[in-house]
């Protein structure tokens, strides 16, 4: 698993995930962006995410910026990369979220859920920007968006997608608002309301969030529609719970089953009670909803992070002839500055 170190101001922080990346971001923009960018509905709606992301979020378009530069791709391809979502409608990320209680504090696990040639491009990052908080990053090499973190603050997230019926003009992309959340969110709360006056613009998400204080919550943003819930154990899939935001989900979304009964799985063994091994527990309950070719989905990874440590653990798989006893976890911490 590669392991990315990036530091700086957003342009050099993209120049140097980039460069670090140059080998695997190719494969990266044919699996996310197997469209033509030229085209003119396309290149409309890239230039559109352009606009609103310079408006909100500068930064972001900097950082692409500088990844076109060191991966030696161009300023769009970089940008595309990211966003690919909001152009096409191409390659969400399902996954399977758990939060329990683990000791004082809280661990937060997922299974990340794709196309099993996402496999190796599977990539941690360790971030230090010129401004904001430091955070460890787990994501799609090249990739601008996060599936699993923690900051320096000690908040932690994992993240799966939602499929709504309708997309918010005046939203952001998904992912990179999740990111942008670890530079600049120290808890539970303050991550909630960022996230509420962020919502998306096309995909909607779960995040099971959480901080250094022992707070967790389940957060459902919608493009149309926000709700949480607190307290640990939580568990999340690719549908939301509050019953307010059902209605807005497509619905022809095409693992809508299979997202229930995964988390039909994760509630009935978080119900059992708590072990005395919360990362063993973690992971035998992402074992149990383990993919492998259903609905077109694999997992490809597993994400632990741990707000009170700051660390972050992951595991990546390659073979899906049948559920894999669980590969060796890879940890990471972060230096608290």
């Amino acid at each position: 698993m590669l392991v990315i170190d990036a530091c700086g101001a957003p342009g050099e922080i993209g120049r140097m995930r980039g460069a670090a990346a140059a080998d695997l971001i190719p494969t990266t923009l044919r699996l996310t962006c197997g469209f033509d960018l030229g085209e003119a509905t396309c290149a409309a709606r890239l230039d559109d995410v352009r606009r609103r992301l310079e408006a909100r979020m500068p930064r972001i378009v900097e950082e692409a910026d500088g990844l076109a530069a060191g991966a030696g791709i161009s300023a769009d391809e970089a940008l595309a990369l990211s966003v690919s979502i909001d152009l096409c409608n191409r390659l969400p990320g399902y996954c399977s979220l758990v939060a329990l209680a683990a000791g004082d504090g809280v661990l937060l696990a997922k299974n990340q859920d794709t196309l099993p040639e996402m496999a190796p491009l599977q990539v941690v990052e360790r971030i230090r920007p010129d401004q904001g908080l430091a955070y460890l990053n787990f994501t799609l090499a090249g990739a601008m968006w996060t599936d699993g973190g923690v900051n320096t603050a000690g908040l932690a997230l994992v993240c799966g997608s939602l499929t709504p019926a309708r997309t918010n003009p005046e939203g952001q992309p998904d992912g990179i608002v999740i990111r942008e959340l670890l530079r600049v969110c120290a808890t539970v709360e303050e991550a909630t309301e960022f996230l509420r006056a962020n919502p998306p613009m096309s995909l909607g998400e779960n995040i099971l969030v959480a901080d250094a204080a022992g707070a967790a919550r389940r957060i459902e943003s919608m493009p149309h529609g926000f709700a949480s819930t607190g307290g640990v154990p939580l568990v999340a899939c690719n549908h939301p719970a509050d019953p307010r935001l059902v209605t807005q989900m497509a619905p022809d979304d095409p693992i809508s089953a299979n997202s229930h009964a995964r988390e039909g799985r994760l509630s009935s063994g978080v119900s059992s009670g708590p072990e005395s091994d919360p990362v063993a527990q973690a992971r035998s309950l992402l074992r149990s909803v383990f993919q492998n070719g259903d609905a077109n989905l694999w997992t490809v990874a597993n994400v632990l992070v741990r707000p009170e440590t700051r660390t972050l653990g992951a595991a990546i798989y390659a073979d899906w002839t049948e559920v894999p006893e669980p590969a060796p976890l890879e940890w990471l911490e972060l230096d608290v500055d």
